[in-house]
């Protein structure tokens, strides 16, 4: 039964997840340990399935069958501990089953036309949801239950190594930043390096003349160039220097205005060259002055989490992203993909797939060789997560076909393996994680205002003990999330669980990206603006109104619908609702905490910097914010007025499960689904007055039966709930099978009726 399997599948993924949290790697990974704590998890998944449903032989046959997924997945992964196959399968073994379940809750429940095209509408929310789930789940078992890893290259510099031009890109930065970056530069121990300072649309000459009287200091290797009104944003500038770099310039490294750079930064990268194939090398954006600030060191932890699990994972398949700053690209690969492409403003990130896309590989070293700054307020965060979505979404809207189908845009097959497709794909629709968590925020408060006007919505509902699932794929998802901080990039406790904050924090800004990039073309960027009160408190709060705004409305709705009575339906959502605004009360919490920050001289200095002010040479940003917004807003505002239109006054409540929001953030939580409700009052009541009329005349009820997965029928599953609480699981099999003895219990809608739900009942 699809019930019983989701329970299965789910403790597996539980247990397995704890067993690589609790057990020691070094055991672990040694294959009698490994396979001895996969056949105890798996072993303990089956006494826990049988315990809950009372079917000890659909258990061990569930065994079996996770038995053969494991042998899979691991044939497929040769690289992982068994142990994190069993995560895996349980983690995906769950979600095809809860997908399946609430699927055939859809179309067979006898829904009116509206309800069916909610509910399936609802139901293509949670395949998003559950397929990003999956792929996150696919990123950390690749890291955290990985047993070998594919060795980087050692290479020795050639007698005569590469000349290589490091670039300097600039707009409107403080002068001491830019000189102190250039120093630092010239340090470097590297014997054929030349240096190019690109300062872009810089307008005022106090900022850039400077800069360009200390290049001449430090001698003919340092060049200043100078651009004014020029087009292409960063990469606009970035081809216009590359155009002017002498022919013997076989490398190009570009590092940030702000970074100091390491004296072996070229020494120990350039040396990956010396393989033909080596197009691109990549290293970690690294950050210095966090360690006295909390809430630094939370944005620190955060940024490390791409650098510490998402591009080990990619580079284990060649694909990789060029990042941009503290990366060296060979020259004459960039200039036979056509350089920078002008259009995005996550260029090097888009450069990149081309790259790949030629059958040239990039290498990612994971150690930083430079330290940089983050942005020192919340508004320079979420400018800078807005411009890094929008290019993401720029990227997929240009590539998809690429990504999906390895065609080039002229028809021809690309190099690309299926692996480097699935990574760019799936890093590009990630971004979309966050729209989600608006989208069910949306479903969540229009049910609630339905119900507290005394109405219910038409669509499919759930009870039961399946109401508690998603929260489990939430607080799985949540804890993996957490376990890969701490073990990968060494965060405490406390600084991973602020780093989620963090994230979380950045959630509607990244759905506001996502959708301005999917109404324009051209890059566009953030401008919040600058709150002019002088308490902290109002100055964070403005600058985040929308997030305040959803944290302040969910959490009073959650409170409304908990004041109305109190049943297993109107728990779960009110919890839901208070969890939702649990996610948006990070944001004016976290930019509160960058009000707090202390200033010393050098981030007095870096305030001054666009990389920290969020400012870009561009215009209209506003306009297609405002826009994004508006429609954003018309959508809900439509949907809203088309449910109170079309619900029927009283009857029973919409289940929440259906409505679960997703969490997440672009680096790395798990997307929360939601359980979704069974039949219809009409249809229960219907069902359980067949049931006692059988029973009052001695004639056997026919149980209900649900989708067929191979020979075996699904019943819909076997769980009731009370007026107060959920039953905890299934009601056992009847011993007498000749006459099962069927059961009603009621649950009181808000408008003061009830409907018999009728006990489940086994095929």
């Amino acid at each position: 039964m699809v019930a019983e399997l989701l329970y299965f599948s789910l403790a597996l993924a539980v247990l397995a997840t704890a067993g690589l949290v609790v057990l020691p790697a070094r055991w672990r990974r040694g294959r009698e340990g490994d396979e001895a704590a996969t056949v105890a998890v798996l072993i303990a998944a089956c006494l826990g399935t049988a315990a809950l449903t009372g079917d000890a032989a659909g258990a061990v046959a569930f065994l079996v069958v996770a038995s053969l997924a494991c042998a899979l997945v691991h044939q497929l992964a040769r690289d992982w501990e068994l142990l994190g196959c069993a995560m895996f399968a349980g983690v995906a073994g769950s979600a095809a089953a809860y997908l399946t379940y609430v699927g055939w809750m859809t179309y067979a429940s006898q829904l009116p036309l509206i309800g069916v095209v909610a509910s399936t509408l609802l139901l293509a929310l949670e395949l998003s949801a559950l397929l990003l789930t999956a792929s996150y789940a696919h990123e950390l078992v690749d890291v955290l239950a990985r047993r070998r890893w594919h060795a980087l290259g050692a290479h020795e510099l050639p007698a005569k190594p590469p000349r290589v031009c490091i670039q300097v890109p600039t707009y409107n930065e403080p002068v001491e930043l830019v000189v102190a970056t250039l120093d630092a530069i010239a340090a470097i121990d590297y014997p054929n390096f030349m240096v190019q300072l690109v300062d872009n649309n810089t307008a005022d000459p106090a900022l850039w003349r400077p800069v360009e009287e200390h290049c001449r200091k430090l001698g003919r290797r340092f060049h200043f160039i100078h651009l004014e009104n020029w087009p292409g944003y960063k990469s606009g500038a970035l081809n216009e220097a590359t155009r002017r770099l002498p022919k013997n310039v076989e490398i190009v490294a570009v590092v940030d205005a702000d970074y100091i750079v390491e004296p072996t930064f070229l020494a120990e990268t350039v040396a990956q060259f010396t393989e033909p194939d080596v197009a691109f090398v990549q290293t970690p954006q690294h950050y210095r002055e966090w360690a006295d600030d909390s809430y630094l060191s939370h944005c620190f932890y955060a940024y490390k989490y791409f650098f510490d699990v998402t591009m080990p994972s990619r580079n284990q398949r060649n694909a990789i992203i060029f990042g941009g700053t503290m990366g060296l690209v060979r020259r004459s690969v960039l200039d036979a993909v056509g350089g920078w492409d002008e259009w995005c403003i996550t260029e090097d990130a888009e450069a990149s797939l081309r790259i790949l896309a030629q059958g040239y590989r990039g290498v990612f070293i994971n150690k930083p060789y430079g330290h940089g700054l983050m942005p020192l307020s919340f508004d320079g965060l979420k400018k800078q997560r807005f411009r890094w979505a929008f290019g993401g979404i720029q990227i997929l809207k240009k590539h998809w076909r690429l990504m999906l189908t390895g065609r080039l845009p002229d028809g021809t097959k690309s190099k690309l393996t299926r692996a480097q497709r699935y990574h760019y794909f799936a890093g590009s629709v990630q971004w979309f994680n966050e729209l989600l968590t608006v989208a069910f925020t949306t479903l969540l408060v229009v049910s609630s205002v339905v119900i507290l006007l005394g109405r219910h919505l038409p669509m499919r509902q759930l009870t039961g003990a399946v109401l508690v699932i998603p929260l489990v794929f939430l607080f799985m998802g949540l804890f993996r999330l957490v376990w890969a901080l701490r073990v990968r990039s060494g965060a405490s406790l406390r600084q991973a669980v602020g780093a989620v904050g963090v994230l979380f924090s950045l959630s509607w800004v990244v759905a506001e990206a996502c959708v301005t990039a999917l109404v324009r073309r051209r890059g566009v960027f953030l401008r919040t603006p600058k709150a002019r009160s002088s308490s902290s408190l109002i100055r964070s709060v403005t600058s985040t109104r929308t997030e305040s705004l959803l944290a302040a409305g969910t959490v009073a709705l959650g409170g409304a619908i908990l004041g109305t009575h109190l049943s297993a339906v109107t728990i779960t959502l009110g919890v839901l609702l208070v969890l939702q605004g649990l996610i948006y009360v990070n944001s004016p919490v976290n930019a509160l905490r960058a009000e707090g920050i202390r200033v010393t001289a050098l981030r007095r200095t870096f305030r001054q910097s666009p990389q920290t002010t969020g400012q870009r040479p561009v215009t209209g940003a506003r306009r297609a914010r405002n826009f994004a917004i508006a429609t954003a807003l018309a959508l809900i505002a439509s949907g809203f007025i088309a449910a109170v239109a079309t619900a029927p006054a009283g009857g029973s409540l919409l289940s929440p499960g259906s409505l679960l929001p997703q969490v997440g953030g672009i680096v790395g939580t798990v997307p929360r689904t939601s359980p979704s409700p069974s039949a219809s009052a009409s249809a229960a009541a219907s069902a359980a007055a067949s049931a006692n009329a059988s029973a009052r005349a001695g004639a056997t009820p026919t149980p209900r039966a649900g989708p067929t997965v191979g020979t075996s029928p699904v019943a819909v599953p076997s769980v009731t709930v009370s007026a107060t609480a959920t039953a905890t699981g299934p009601t056992p099999r009847s011993t007498n099978a000749a006459s099962p003895s069927p059961r009603t219990t009621h649950t009181p809608s808000p408008a003061g009726t009830s409907h018999p739900t009728p006990a489940p009942s086994h095929p």
